[in-house]
């Protein structure tokens, strides 16, 4: 069975951890790295994440600070997979 590669992003180590280990727990489904740092995902630091991971999709906490987060966004390469986005409220997901 082909497994979806998550690559799991997020400032808190211990939110990272948790989810990594969830989504480890289901079915069909492999955690193929954790990224995080002090100044967010940025730039080349991002794109070098995804070369070396090769994630089918991104689960990306914006719960932390939603407008670093926004921007941190716009910084994907072309090409790159999907995103999923958790925000913490229905407020912050608008």
């Amino acid at each position: 069975m082909t497994q979806l590669r998550v690559l799991v992003v997020s400032l808190d180590q211990f939110y990272r951890a948790g989810l990594a280990a969830l989504l480890e727990q289901q079915s069909g489904t492999a955690v193929a790295g954790q990224i995080t740092g002090e100044d967010g995902p940025e730039g080349d630091r991002l794109a070098q994440a995804l070369q070396i991971y090769d994630p089918d999709v991104v689960v990306w906490d914006v719960a932390w600070e939603p407008s670093a987060a926004i921007e941190n966004l716009g910084l994907l390469p072309e090409g790159a997979p999907p995103v999923l986005a958790m925000a913490s409220s229905e407020a912050q997901a608008v």
